[in-house]
């Protein structure tokens, strides 16, 4: 299975025998008989938690044993002048039993750490959320306005592909036709999900904000293939306020199991548009903080596309140019003779590259009457972790 965590047993002798596995590195800890979770939340906050920071605790699964832990550290003195931004009113009022400073929701930018639970996770980090409270859009600000967002789970949630459920809050105010909208969506159809708003007695939930969350759960036959095009057509649809399914945002991962805690990071990184004027070794420098990499290829994507009409020409430009814009890949698309034929070059491809020559070729077979597909596939600058650093 892709992204497969050895078991603990496996990852020790391989450390032993002076071998690294290629994913995944070992930390010290106490054995015990404590929840995989609890560890993997305990050393989230030990190993990257620094006086002066403000911190993110987006799930309210792990609110508890995250304010208990920074409650310990604190009174220690290991920890001072901390602020946390918390998505939720009983983490709230947890945080000011405990005297925990927090700042409230209009505060919620530039946090320097954010905390999540993820409920599964693939080999990149794509993730989706532990939506276990009251709200789905309050986490996601608390998640994506930080400099760097850090997940939790136990290794159980470690998944081929993610996405057996997700859940999407949606604005209360023509909740129904909005859900009718997604169950258009062709990335959610070919999924055959099972839909529900979620309730409490028997009533509708409310959320802080005054929206409903409706649940879609897939069918185990149809597995998720691209996280990012299913997430993208999601958040296109007018009246959803957010969904908890998480695409290239995770910058690391800590995972309870057993015995140990394992560190878990992409393996592929590609520069960023705002990147791409940077040398090699600049983006190398920048890399520094995150492991060891080192540049593999420095090539690029090139792909001719004959268009029968320019209206459908206009139409694939148009959905190419917001589908690159989710992934974060950097386009050009060039025409290249007075009819129809468009040129689509890419320098930028970021982590699951193939994803998005994949999701080329299907928009093109579902935009084109017609296509003559000359592709060559190759990529950008790409650098990938060092599973031997120190050889």
């Amino acid at each position: 299975m892709a992204g497969f965590i050895p078991s603990p047993t496996v990852l020790l002798g391989r450390l032993l025998d002076g071998r690294r596995d290629r994913r995944c590195s070992l930390v010290r800890r106490e054995a015990g008989d404590r929840d995989d979770l609890v560890d993997a939340v305990e050393s989230a906050i030990e190993d990257h938690v620094e006086s002066g920071m403000s911190i993110g605790i987006a799930s309210t699964s792990i609110g508890a044993m995250a304010m208990d832990k920074l409650y310990r550290l604190i009174g220690t003195g290991k920890l001072v002048d901390v602020t946390l931004a918390l998505p939720s009113k009983r983490m709230s009022n947890r945080a000011a039993e405990l005297e925990l400073p927090q700042i409230g929701p209009e505060s919620f930018a530039d946090l320097d750490l954010s905390i999540m639970h993820a409920a599964e996770f693939d080999d990149e980090l794509n993730f989706v959320a532990q939506s276990t409270g009251a709200s789905i859009l309050r986490p996601r600000l608390v998640a994506t306005r930080s400099k760097s967002l850090i997940i939790v789970a136990n290794e159980t949630a470690e998944r081929a592909r993610i996405g057996s459920k997700i859940c999407v809050e949606l604005s209360d105010m023509g909740a129904k036709h909005t859900l009718r909208r997604l169950m258009q969506l062709p990335a959610l159809r070919s999924l055959s999900p099972v839909v529900s708003f979620r309730t409490k007695d028997s009533v509708p939930i409310r959320t802080l904000d005054g929206n409903r969350i409706a649940e879609f759960t897939m069918s185990p036959n149809k597995p998720m293939h691209s996280p990012f095009i299913v997430a993208e057509q999601i958040s296109s649809v007018d009246g959803v306020m957010a969904h908890d399914l998480f695409t290239a945002k995770a910058h690391k991962g800590i995972i309870g199991a057993n015995d140990v805690i394992l560190e878990r990071y992409p393996t592929v990184y590609m520069h960023k548009v705002e990147e791409a004027k940077l040398s090699n070794d600049q983006i190398l420098e920048r890399l520094a903080n995150r492991g060891d990499w080192k540049l593999v290829e420095s090539t690029v994507l090139e792909n001719d596309y004959y268009m029968q009409t320019r209206q459908s020409a206009s139409h694939f430009v148009q959905r190419l140019m917001r589908m690159a814009t989710i992934m974060d890949v950097a386009v050009d698309v060039e025409l290249v003779d007075k009819k129809t034929t468009l040129r689509v070059r890419s320098e930028g491809l970021r982590s699951r590259e193939l994803n998005f020559v994949d999701e080329i070729q299907r928009l093109a077979t579902e935009v084109l009457a017609s296509a003559q597909d000359d592709m060559t596939i190759a990529y950008s600058n790409i650098f990938r972790r060092d599973p031997n650093p120190e050889s």
